[in-house]
């Protein structure tokens, strides 16, 4: 037997489809930590992704250009585009007795998932796209880093 608790969920993430916004906001209902960065085009002042915030969940979007003048080049050093496409996880796996996890050693799980995959419903349907999850602790700890990075640049919506 064994027993899967969610510690906390960590995304930085381009764009979202409407049914992923609802299954992490059902997660911060559920009591799991959620937190968001975003980009600021991606993520409208009209209430696109208020089912987050409604749950609960911390949003967080990056400014197209952080120098201010509204550019987006972010390729030519002078603005800053907002890209990344990944979901960093923390939990508790507890396990009990004889079973399909035997040999597995109760304790903390952390993951990272990165890839090409937008998190939306053309990713899904249209695009040939790539997902990736590792449990490599080291990957976690750079990706945690750059989470918080991105947090601290980011301002509140």
């Amino acid at each position: 037997m064994f027993q899967f608790r969610r510690r906390g969920i960590r995304l930085a993430l381009v764009d979202l489809a409407d049914e992923v916004r609802v299954r992490f906001g059902d997660a911060a209902v559920a009591g799991i930590q959620v937190l968001l960065n975003n980009d600021s085009k991606n993520f409208d002042e009209d209430g696109e992704g208020n089912n987050l915030e409604d749950a609960g969940v911390p949003v967080k979007v990056l400014p197209r250009n952080p120098g201010g003048d509204g550019s987006s080049s972010g390729s030519s050093g002078d603005g800053y585009l907002f890209h990344h496409k990944f979901m960093i996880t923390d939990a508790e796996l507890e396990i009990e007795g004889p079973g399909p996890l035997e040999g597995v050693e109760s304790g903390r799980v952390r993951t990272v998932w990165t890839g090409s995959y937008n998190w939306t419903d053309e990713a899904n349907d249209e695009y040939d796209e790539l997902l990736v999850c590792t449990l490599d602790s080291y990957v976690f700890a750079k990706f945690r880093e750059e989470f918080e990075d991105l947090w601290d640049m980011a301002r509140a919506r």
